[in-house]
């Protein structure tokens, strides 16, 4: 890969020329970039929506097995950043939270922040915010970027004060620059703020301001801007029939471009402006996310029930099934804390977002590393027998054009939802099986060696290989004392996934 090629690609993407870039790195050879062309490379692939190849030309060497191989901090950021695209947000964290990366490439703040975005954990983002501000040129594009985002952030959090100090001469110093976009994205935030701050005239007149500098069509920008308009039309012409129209087509336009953030708090909004109990509910039960419940709660006058029938499809209710009840109980669909447990526990916990192959990952393999092949290919299997175990209980899972993954129906139910539910658990060996690789990889090696690597008494070392034998991850050669283990191959691995979760 030549130097004028990355060149060429890159102009094709600030010119527009998205599906040209993505045709050019669609061709390259991994195997045969240089490395110091990697992070560049993967740079442009995540830029243009190829997060999975930007992820496999650094693989290589940010996951490296070799010892002598130290990824550098620009390979470390591109590779987080491509995993945190993709619904890995947790490994991502992992990566940029060191003082080496954050001291070298300050921007390692700014999408650490951006990562905790993605968990809605806004108020563990502002530190980082804060800090990057700190590092960072006040003149320069990215610093611009970073206080939109503090304040994006303290808006999140209902600090409206604090936003809006940093607002008003952040909008004027845009305006000078020329940055329409980031001008309009300030003015819809400033929207906000004075309409929760009561200064319903000054909101509407700053959302128009937005919507100018925006264009009617820059979506998603544009949607928020709108959402924000019929709220206020809304809150004060609740029985417009026009605006609740209106309010009806925005919602479609949001599941039209599979923006789940803005669809679950129209359905919020929804549930204040016409009182309907049910729908807050829905939303409340239905969002992962406890600061975004703690929000909902701030306005809550009734008390919330303990428990909510989620209709898995809204034409006709049918059986409620308790599957939490049934698998501590004892018409057992799979076993407590395995893998199909894992999954069907994340993948119950959002009603809005479908869950993308690296966060189910991260939830049902803790301490293993996303890998873009062998990884995908793995929930892919695994959810294929999720399926048939879910199957006689009227569920299924969906695919969501191979974006992600939500749970559904094949008839009229009701699926019981508890916010009290306790996550399955994993074991220590799991949180460490990178360790195993890491230290044993293309060898040998004995449950001796385990205990005496991992600091564990033989007889948890064998508790761990087994389980991993189990799972499909090692294989075992000979028996009793003279046993000997090695790893599996994670794309072979991927066959054997859940042989040892079978259905009860």
């Amino acid at each position: 890969m030549k130097q004028q090629t990355i060149q060429d690609i890159e102009e094709d993407i600030v010119e527009g020329r998205t599906q040209q870039a993505r045709a050019q790195l669609n061709k390259v050879v991994i195997a045969k970039i240089p490395r110091n062309r990697r992070a560049s490379l993967a740079s442009l692939c995540r830029r243009v929506g190829l997060a999975e190849q930007a992820l496999k030309i650094l693989r290589p060497v940010v996951r490296s097995q070799n010892r002598q191989i130290t990824p550098s901090s620009e390979e470390s950021l591109q590779y987080a950043q491509s995993l945190s695209s993709i619904g890995g947000s947790e490994e991502a964290i992992r990566l940029l939270s060191g003082e080496k990366i954050q001291k070298e490439e300050p921007r390692a703040l700014l999408y650490l922040a951006f990562a905790h975005f993605a968990q809605w954990k806004y108020c563990e983002s502002l530190p980082f915010l804060e800090e990057f501000l700190r590092q960072t040129p006040p003149t320069s594009y990215f610093h611009h970027i970073g206080e939109v985002n503090l304040i994006a952030a303290l808006v999140s959090v209902c600090d409206y004060e604090r936003a809006r100090a940093h607002l008003l001469p952040l909008i004027e110093k845009l305006d000078q620059a020329g940055h329409r976009i980031l001008a309009g994205n300030c003015r819809e935030l400033l929207g906000q703020v004075l309409f929760h701050m009561g200064k319903t005239s000054e909101a509407k007149a700053s959302l128009e301001e937005a919507l100018q500098l925006l264009g009617e069509h820059k979506y998603p920008d544009s949607l928020f801007v709108k959402k924000w308009q019929l709220i206020i039309g809304l809150r004060e012409q609740p029985s417009d029939l026009n605006l609740q129209h209106k309010f009806s087509e925005l919602r479609a336009k949001a599941m039209e471009i599979s923006h789940w953030e803005t669809l679950r708090d129209i359905d919020f909004n929804s549930s204040k402006l016409f009182s309907t109990p049910e729908l807050f509910q829905h939303v409340y039960f239905g969002t992962p996310y406890a600061s975004y419940r703690d929000y909902m709660e701030r306005d809550l006058d009734l008390p919330l029930p303990k428990q909510f029938a989620r209709q898995m499809q809204k034409a006709a209710k049918g059986e409620v099934i308790d599957l939490d009840e049934m698998i501590i109980g004892s018409q057992k669909p799979f076993k407590v804390n395995s893998l199909f447990h894992r999954m069907y526990h994340e993948l119950s916990l959002d009603f809005y977002k479908p869950k993308r192959v690296a966060t189910l990952f991260s939830k049902v393999y803790p301490g293993e590393y996303f890998d873009a092949e062998s990884s995908t290919q793995k929930i892919k299997m695994l959810i294929s027998r999720l399926r048939k175990v879910l199957g006689p209980y009227g569920l299924t899972v969906k695919e969501w054009g191979g974006t992600g993954y939500s749970l559904d129906a094949t008839k009229p139910c009701g699926l019981l939802c508890r916010l009290d539910r306790e996550a399955p658990k994993s074991s220590r060996s799991e949180r460490h099986f990178d360790d195993f690789v890491r230290f044993f990889k293309g060898s040998e090696f004995s449950s001796q060696q385990v205990a005496k690597e991992f600091g564990v008494t033989q007889r948890t070392a064998l508790r761990w290989l087994t389980e991993h034998v189990e799972n499909g991850r090692l294989e075992k050669i000979g028996q009793k004392k003279g046993a000997r283990y090695t790893v599996v191959d994670q794309q072979s691995s991927a066959e054997l996934v859940a042989e040892g979760d079978k259905v009860a």
